[in-house]
């Protein structure tokens, strides 16, 4: 349905709202009491409304909805005057999640489904209440498809987390690299959420194209970027409230993501990007408000690093290039946690979030190294966790200045 063409189906109004879709119930009655007279919902992507009431004559609905990908499902039942209980059944008609409640409450039932079709029953004590049943299917799975081969790509939220995808707030989406999964990078994930909690933080689990050899891996970045964007695009979010953060391949496909999404994004950070080296090269500046790289040794792209907004060279001493490689996410998410905490040394205190953006004032000179990068942290363990000791870059005199933490 386009623009605001209405049709009627089953005695309700259908209308299209971008980028969800809403479905208000008509007359009362509409659905039946048992599974099998249930009303059918169709395949949901997006969200659903139904407005349906109860009575002594009339004490329980039931909903048939599909989903066609497995992914998040949330149901909502509100504006009761009377005790109701909400149920998910699986097609069999086994009890997968209840939630009942009095007049004024407000029922949720939250989880993640696989592929296929499921009922919703309502019921009441035979005391009249109208309500009002919300489902939304946000379809976190896809298909990437390159050439002839197909993968499995999910968008999830990285603390696990089953609840509705909002469109209107800020989301950060980590990304894992070659071979990985999003329980490695489930630190830095959990570093954003801690200091972000009002964002949504949701991980790209490209897994299963990532677990061939390299070069096939490197192959499936363009397809893995578009069905990403895809799922961005359904959900409505605004490539404005997009921050994308990258490890190794996944900064490259951090920046092919950004590419993919028709206004770029807010931020990107890549952590020792690796770039495909036969492929096109990202240019992170140019589809972002603000990036920033930061390269820990030989096996990041450097070329790649140097597009972004700002570039450090790390200088993780003692470390060879596989371990800072690695290294390189536990120094994010500690940069993170102490940058934006109560009381942050004088180094992290540089890449605060609220720093993190085009334009905020900057002690170096921008390029001011011959490579293209803005400057050198030196980086050490303590506590456990790899730490900022000192930065050094050129101030706006081009004299070299070394700031300890």
């Amino acid at each position: 349905m386009l623009g605001n063409a209405r049709i009627l189906v089953m005695n309700m109004h259908v209308e299209r709202l971008e980028p969800r879709t809403l479905l208000s119930a008509g007359a009362p009655g509409d659905a039946g009491a048992t599974p099998a007279a249930a009303l059918d919902l169709g395949t949901m992507s997006g969200v659903r409304k139904v407005s349906e009431s109860l009575s002594a004559a009339d004490r329980v609905d039931c909903f048939r909805f599909a989903v066609k990908n497995r992914g998040n499902v949330n149901i909502t039942l509100t504006r009761l005057a009377a005790g109701v209980a909400v149920e998910l059944l699986d097609s069999r008609l086994r009890l997968i999640a209840r939630s009942s409640g009095g007049a004024g409450a407000v029922l949720r039932v939250s989880r993640s489904l696989a592929k296929g079709s499921y009922f919703v029953r309502v019921s009441g004590t035979g005391a009249a209440t109208a309500y009002g049943l919300t489902i939304q299917a946000d379809l976190n799975w896809t298909t990437a498809k390159s050439g002839s081969l197909s993968a499995a790509v999910g968008l999830v939220f990285a603390s696990g987390s089953t609840r509705a995808i909002s469109a209107a707030r800020d989301t950060w989406i980590v990304i894992h690299g070659w071979t990985g999964s999003p329980s490695g990078i489930a630190d830095v994930a959990a570093a954003i959420d801690s200091i972000s909690p009002s964002d949504q933080v949701l991980a790209l689990d490209w897994s299963d194209p990532a677990s061939g050899d390299m070069f096939s891996a490197f192959s499936w970045v363009p397809a893995v970027a578009r069905a990403a964007a895809a799922t961005i695009n359904r959900w409505g979010i605004d490539g404005s409230r997009i921050n994308l953060v990258g490890h190794s391949m996944g900064g490259y496909l951090a920046g092919a993501l950004a590419d993919a999404l028709p206004d770029g994004v807010n931020r990107i950070i890549a952590l020792d990007p690796a770039t495909d080296p036969w492929g096109a090269l990202v240019d992170y500046a140019d589809r972002s408000q603000y990036s920033l790289a930061f390269i820990a040794g030989d096996m990041a792209t450097r070329a790649a690093a140097f597009t972004a907004h700002e570039a450090f060279r790390l200088d993780m001493k003692g470390l060879g290039s596989l371990l800072s490689h690695m290294a390189v996410l536990d120094f994010f998410a500690t940069l993170m946690r102490t940058a934006n905490g109560a009381s942050p040394d004088r180094v992290s205190a540089l890449f605060a979030v609220d720093r993190l953006v085009s334009g905020a004032d900057r002690p170096w000179q921008y390029d001011a190294y011959d490579d293209g990068y803005e400057g050198v942290l030196e980086v050490g363990e303590s506590g456990g966790h790899w730490r900022p000791r000192n930065i050094t870059y050129r101030d706006s005199s081009g004299r070299e200045v070394t700031l300890r933490a």
